[in-house]
């Protein structure tokens, strides 16, 4: 028996302390918040969640978002020149009259917004019309397009030979008409012009041609082209994407010990952010892809 006491207390020796290594082993919680927070990996993490959480926020705002808006946008190309009239034995004229200049425009107008836009929408004392804002008359128009027959749309010259009155039943969601103008204004004078009761002016898009071949410079066969896809995405996501990696690169390359690097990674992140976030913005409001294929031909 007595034996048997001396083993025991020889094992109990041989036992270490938990106490002790609990004491030695435990964190104190505010060590583990700092060493996260300090993580640079952490702190990359998190950005990326914020931009990602940034982006959704923002599409479904303007998603849930009740927008009304009237856009259009103009292609010009200029047949005839004043310069052509200076050649010997060239005659350029219309109807008996003769013609200084001639510009084909291109007017694609339609609803960018998500609200119905009516017809008593439009100011009875500031229609909606096309309007050459200098000299220089319109010498003829064709309806190339109405994306939907029901909006029952109408194009009236007025007396003044300057203006084409616009008409309409309604205008939903990306709604609208191609119209093709012949005129002798010069380029870029032709404008939309009127008053729509909600709408604080038009957006728009003005292009200018200079050789027949730029008509056909966006699509091909009434699509555009893979290679004009690829050249937009890179060319509008290159540039953020690297100022973000290097924000990046310099947050965590820097973290702990260069506080003001870390700012200028900050920084960079930040301008990375809002360019995409002003990319989204022009998205939303770009031209529609079903209209693209009426820039091909003129």
């Amino acid at each position: 028996m007595p034996q048997l006491f001396t083993l025991l207390l020889q094992v109990s020796k041989t036992v270490p302390d938990t106490t002790a290594l609990k004491a030695h082993t435990s964190l104190n919680p505010d060590e583990i918040a700092n060493s996260i927070a300090l993580n640079p990996w952490f702190v990359l993490i998190g950005g990326i969640v914020g931009v990602l959480g940034l982006f959704l926020s923002i599409y479904f705002y303007f998603k849930s978002k009740s927008v009304k808006s009237l856009s259009y946008n103009t292609k010009n190309f200029q047949l005839v020149d004043s310069k052509l009239n200076k050649v010997e034995g060239l005659d350029v004229s219309y109807k008996g009259s003769k013609v200084l200049n001639l510009t084909v425009t291109r007017f694609i107008i339609w609803n960018s917004g998500n609200v119905t836009i009516r017809r008593d929408d439009i100011a009875s004392k500031d229609p909606l019309r096309i309007a050459i804002v200098n000299e220089g008359g319109f010498l003829d128009y064709q309806v190339v397009r109405e994306v939907n027959k029901v909006n029952d749309f109408t194009v009236t010259p007025i007396a003044n030979g300057r203006e084409l009155l616009i008409d309409f039943e309604y205008l939903d969601h990306n709604d609208g008409i191609i119209i093709q103008t012949y005129h002798t204004s010069t380029i870029p004078f032709v404008r939309l012009l009127g008053t729509i009761k909600g709408i604080k002016g038009f957006n728009s898009s003005i292009m200018i041609s200079t050789a027949a071949s730029d008509y056909n410079d966006e699509v091909t066969d009434g699509k555009i082209t893979f290679k004009k896809k690829l050249i937009r995405f890179v060319s509008s996501t290159f540039a953020p994407v690297f100022w973000m990696s290097f924000g990046a690169y310099l947050m965590y390359h820097y973290q702990g010990e260069e506080p003001t690097m870390v700012f200028y990674g900050g920084l960079f992140i930040a301008i990375g952010v809002l360019y995409l976030v002003f990319k989204v913005i022009e998205i939303y409001k770009r031209l529609p892809d079903e209209y693209y294929p009426y820039f091909k031909d003129l």
